[in-house]
């Protein structure tokens, strides 16, 4: 009879938990948290720059988001007036691929962006979105610029242990965070 209770009551708490939707696999996408000097070594370029065109191709295995962006700026690295960036996922008439953590880009963000030079010449946002920081629109003075972590996971390490959290919104000064970019690339060229 106490083995049937147990079972009994070990059956009842399963099915709980499986209609309560736990343990779930992880929804978000995990990546080493970053501060943005790490970030400007790691990449091969950085620019501040306008999104001029948003759109899809698809390629095998999936579909591709294509972001066109007008640079405003090479903060690092060199090239011309458009770069053309190859994020995974995006919509297309086979439906919607979503890829937790991909960066979102919509025509008109000003942004800065850490990019990873592809073989064929095109770009992607390094460290998906935490390579992706928003230039919010202002009526004067210096804009702020937010870098929205909320799709990641973000590992860190302290004291020998490491960590995961999920991640959150950052908010820097654009004046700041550029002269932070600027830091960075002067050094590495003073290295040279």
């Amino acid at each position: 009879m106490r083995a049937n209770r147990t079972w009994g009551a070990a059956v009842a708490l399963v099915s709980c938990t499986l209609a309560l939707g736990w343990p779930r696999p992880a929804a978000a996408t995990v990546v080493v948290h970053e501060e943005v000097e790490d970030q400007v070594r790691a990449a091969d370029a950085v620019v501040l720059a306008t999104v001029a065109r948003v759109g899809t191709r698809q390629v095998a295995g999936g579909t591709h988001t294509v972001v066109r962006l007008r640079v405003e700026r090479w903060l690092k690295g060199r090239g011309g007036r458009v770069v053309t960036l190859e994020e995974p996922g995006g919509r297309s008439a086979h439906g919607l691929t979503r890829v937790a953590g991909a960066p979102r880009y919509a025509p008109g963000d000003r942004v800065v962006a850490m990019l990873q030079r592809h073989a064929d010449g095109t770009h992607r946002t390094r460290g998906l979105a935490a390579g992706r920081y928003l230039v919010l629109p202002t009526l004067g003075g210096d804009p702020p610029v937010v870098r929205d972590l909320r799709d990641l996971t973000m590992v860190t390490w302290a004291g020998g242990r490491m960590r995961a959290a999920r991640g959150g919104v950052e908010r820097y000064a654009l004046r700041d965070l550029l002269r932070r970019i600027e830091a960075v690339v002067a050094y590495e060229e003073a290295q040279r």
